[in-house]
């Protein structure tokens, strides 16, 4: 189940509210399911979470193992 939340994510790279990843996965997992894996993510370090009011925002930790010229000339 973490697995299928966080390989979403790292595939999108992009950040998401809890709402958008269950409709994303098409209702595959429950809200709650959702939340406790995002909230392991969470502790594992492999997803940050930021607050605005009463909204979460969850994003993939980016890879930094990578120098400025790979990055500059991916883009």
């Amino acid at each position: 189940m973490d697995d299928t939340v966080y390989n979403f994510m790292k595939l999108r790279n992009r950040p998401y509210s809890l709402n958008d990843i269950v409709s994303n996965l098409h209702n595959e997992l429950g809200k709650s399911a959702v939340q406790k894996s995002l909230d392991k993510l969470v502790e594992k370090g492999k997803v940050f979470v930021k607050a605005y009011g009463k909204q979460k925002i969850y994003c993939p930790v980016q890879d930094t193992t990578q120098s400025i010229e790979e990055l500059m000339r991916i883009d």
